[in-house]
């Protein structure tokens, strides 16, 4: 054997020893020796691949694969991105006059690395502007490279572009990719998290295409995962059932559980392109752990049930594992390593925040948790707004505008404003000025062009809940405000709409017409059960357009029931005086009394409780 190629191969070899051990050890690194002992090691890598394009004369090929090891250590390890790019740059060089398509290729796609790294808007406008001129040029070559740069392209584009123009341009990418399975697929996943991210509408007919990918040899197992976990986030984004979807996941995860023990996948562009996708939720431990954390979230609604009450059961599982994954060793690189912990870290508050709404619903109060710095005025409002301090709630409510743009979050503030300026108005009587109208009614304006600017009259739940807001805001005996409203609203429809699919009564039609109301309640869907949410539903249509008695005094009776299910002893106060008087038009003695028994026992805790007498 060439004593150069043996020298080149030990040397070569000892690179990825020392890059390798150096990974072994980077999830035990705790002291400021064992940092030192890593980066000694990284640095022995570098050197040794340095010395190999130093000490040796290298066939472009050869130069290509030293370059492109030395460059992916540089910018992963060392940040120094100055020195990657000079060593590509040179390379790029020595190839202008050779032949060799693939390694140029490669070449140009670890120099976009190099500008995706310094994280910068100058260099990010730069790589969009090559990229360009890039693809222009692979037009006419049919090469899969055309593929994998689209991909980099779209995402310099999620840096700098708005996110109307990057999914316009997703779509355009995903028309072009359809002839690699794999990273179109990919591409498509992509495309349906960014939109949910952004706010932006998902075709039906990619949602289509989304559903139909199904689990086969072309694909890794990881990708048909993530791929489920997007299906799963959209049914929550929309606030339907997830019940056949978790059912899935079993059924992979236990056909695929030995499979699941990287954190990374491949996916396969050529035989001579592929590409490594990193992520912190591909292995096992990971994936249940995600699952319980969504099916926690998704059911958040439900915690005062104890049949279905899993965020109680779930999120604290899920806090103790994460916790457990974060100490976990893990064979990776320091940045890899940090990387994880902060998607962890970021869970770990997530739970803080879910843990916090659950406090308010079940008892009206939460404990100080590590809540993110963009929910704590919300729930602090909310908080406020339960202890009946209209005025700090509002203060905290108006400190959400000072954090980056989220539209359910603005809509979700801007709806318990709106509530708080009612009450208002109303607790005013005739004295309420012009000025303190408008605020109501600047407040409804905002909260009609972001319900409907950013899809959320397509969800049933945001649905209902507008038509109940408007509806209590617009008559007696649900308000004493008079705000403006036309004939041609269409809330009253959409509150028998709702209330026929979801009523609380065993029977009854609302209006007496039962043909209608059969055809009707086939479309109606059925809504989470949230129970403010469904109480308020069946308390307003059964006041508004229920004219059966019996039926009446069955959802009345049935909501102050339901009232102490959650911490709301105003709401069950107000279900048990309008079941007192539907009980007593109907003339039924012993629920009158029964029901006058219990308020008075409700108002004698109320008033043990701090509220009082008016």
């Amino acid at each position: 054997m060439d004593d150069r190629k043996l020298q080149i191969g030990t040397l070569y070899a000892l690179s990825h020893e020392y890059s390798d051990h150096a990974h072994k050890i980077a999830g035990s690194v705790s002291t400021e020796d064992e940092m030192r002992q890593y980066y000694t090691l990284i640095s022995m890598s570098i050197k040794a691949l340095q010395a190999i394009k130093e000490q040796f004369q290298l066939t472009a090929e050869q130069d290509v694969v030293v370059t492109v090891e030395l460059s992916d250590l540089l910018i992963k390890e060392t940040h120094n991105l100055d020195l990657a790019e000079m060593y590509l740059s040179s390379v790029r060089e020595r190839l202008r006059e050779t032949t060799l398509f693939h390694e140029k290729m490669l070449i140009e796609f670890f120099l976009f690395r190099v500008a995706k790294a310094r994280d910068d808007s100058r260099y990010t406008r730069e790589a969009i502007r090559n990229l360009t001129n890039l693809l222009e040029m692979l037009e006419t070559t049919n090469s899969p490279w055309s593929d994998v740069f689209r991909f980099t392209y779209i995402q310099f584009c999620e840096r700098e572009e708005k996110p109307g123009h990057v999914a316009a341009k997703y779509l355009e990418v995903l028309e072009r990719t359809k002839v690699h399975k794999a990273l179109h697929s990919f591409l498509l996943c992509r495309y349906v998290c960014f939109c949910l991210e952004n706010w932006i509408e998902i075709r039906d007919d990619l949602l289509t295409e989304l559903l139909a990918i199904e689990n086969s040899e072309d694909l890794p197992i990881q990708l048909i995962l993530w791929k489920q976990f997007v299906e799963l986030l959209v049914l929550i984004f929309k606030d339907e059932n997830i019940t056949s979807k978790l059912s899935d996941f079993k059924t992979i995860l236990s056909s695929h559980k030995k499979e699941l023990l990287a954190s990374h996948f491949e996916l396969s562009v050529s035989p001579e392109i592929i590409i490594t996708v990193e992520s912190p939720i591909l292995q096992y431990a990971d994936v249940k752990n995600i699952l319980l954390f969504l099916q926690s979230v998704s059911y958040l609604t439900n915690c005062y049930d104890k049949r279905t009450n899993f965020s109680t059961k779930f999120i604290p599982k899920v806090k103790k594992t994460t916790n457990e994954l974060i100490k976990a060793p893990h064979s990776s690189s320091l940045s890899d390593q940090g990387s994880r912990c902060s998607f962890y870290e970021r869970l770990l508050e997530l739970c803080a925040f879910y843990e916090s709404l659950e406090g308010l619903i079940l008892h009206a109060n939460c404990e100080e948790q590590s809540i993110p710095n963009k929910y704590k005025p919300l729930v602090d409002g909310m908080k406020y707004q339960l202890e009946l301090d209209s005025q700090k709630a509002l203060a905290k409510f108006s400190e959400i505008s000072n954090f980056e743009k989220d539209p359910e979050l603005e809509l979700i503030t801007l709806c318990n404003v709106f509530n708080i300026h009612l009450g208002t108005i109303s607790a005013a009587g005739q004295n309420v000025s012009l000025d303190q109208y408008k605020i109501a009614n600047d407040t409804w304006d905002r909260i009609q062009k972001i319900y409907q600017g950013y899809g959320f009259d397509q969800n049933h739940i945001w649905r209902c809940t507008i038509t109940i807001l408007w509806i209590t805001s617009h008559f007696e005996p649900f308000t004493n405000v008079q705000l403006a409203k036309t004939d041609n609203e269409p809330y009253m429809d959409q509150l028998k709409w709702y209330y026929l699919g979801n009523r609380l009564s065993g029977g009854g039609s609302g209006d007496g017409n039962n043909e209608e109301s059969n055809t009707v309640i086939d479309k109606s869907p059925p809504l989470k059960k949230s129970l403010l949410l469904h109480f308020l539903l069946n308390y307003l249509a059964g006041s508004m357009v229920v004219h059966d008695l019996q039926e009446k005094c069955q959802v009345s009776n049935t909501c102050f029931h339901m009232g102490k299910q959650q911490a709301m002893p105003l709401m069950r106060y107000l279900a048990g005086i309008w079941n007192l008087i539907n009980c007593s038009l109907a003339m039924k003695g012993k629920d009158v009394a029964v029901t006058k028994a219990k308020l008075s026992s409700l108002v004698q805790k109320l008033l043990e409780s701090g509220f009082t007498e008016t």
